[in-house]
């Protein structure tokens, strides 16, 4: 490549304004869950996956944690709507996205439905 990126998003050529992007969290495999640890160092080591929409939504998915989120207001990620009823086809429509990128990619996670 001698310095120089093949992908055009890289190059300037193009922008992700019309692309979803996904996140593959495949698990810290490094250690045992065990009873003493915290929350947090337990969900770090379950696989999850995440899309973060060209709409400016994020969706995580995960065996023991979902989160839902809006970029365009709540780019800190403070207020988890992922049990708003309100949201269920948003939701929805984000878990479909990521089952394709699954199926697309070869990804074979187990996520919650």
């Amino acid at each position: 490549l001698q310095g120089k990126s093949r992908v055009p998003v890289f190059r300037g050529e193009e922008t992700l304004a019309e692309s979803d992007a996904f996140i593959d969290w495949p698990g810290d495999r490094t250690h045992l869950i065990t009873e003493d640890m915290t929350k947090v160092q337990k969900l770090r080591m379950q696989p999850y996956r995440s899309i973060i929409s060209r709409e400016g939504w994020k969706l995580t998915l995960g065996p023991e944690q979902n989160e839902f989120y809006d970029l365009n207001v709540d780019q800190y990620e403070q207020n988890n709507l992922f049990d708003e009823v309100s949201e269920k086809p948003r939701i929805n429509d984000l878990t479909d996205r990521i089952n394709q990128w699954q199926v697309d990619t070869g990804d074979t996670a187990v996520l919650p439905n």
